[in-house]
């Protein structure tokens, strides 16, 4: 829920929210690949930061992969949420926690925590298996 997510958050002492978005990406049939790098670029813009580290970018770009690929080791994970809406449909929430302290955040600790709600027209088995090469 976005709105006590915000709620939670503008709760917290010595914390502020310089940004939000709920922001949806839609697409019938999309390269997983291009959607990797679609989010990221939304990521970069959402942080209202310039980041230079490398590290944090290939963490980014690991997890948003993580989102999309190799779901089958991750199903009785934590972070996520699965529901059938069809034979041939599957639906999932997946929810991951980005955080940045450096010399480009300076005193500031940058905290982006996204929740992906994520359909797709396939069987349960194809979905587990799917690739950045893959199209879903």
């Amino acid at each position: 829920n976005f709105e006590k997510a915000l709620q939670i958050a503008n709760g917290l002492p010595n914390a502020g929210v310089t940004g939000t978005i709920n922001h949806s990406v839609i697409h019938q049939t999309i390269e997983v690949s291009v959607m990797i790098s679609q989010i990221k670029e939304i990521i970069r813009s959402v942080l209202g930061l310039v980041i230079n580290s490398a590290n944090f970018w290939n963490s980014v770009v690991s997890a948003i992969t993580n989102t999309f690929t190799n779901l089958e080791p991750q199903v009785d994970e934590n972070w996520i949420v699965w529901r059938n809406l069809s034979s041939t449909q599957r639906s999932y929430f997946y929810k991951i926690l980005f955080s940045i302290l450096n010399e480009d955040t300076g005193r500031f600790m940058a905290i982006l925590p996204i929740a992906f709600e994520i359909t797709v027209d396939v069987q349960e088995q194809q979905l587990l298996v799917i690739t950045i090469k893959d199209s879903a």
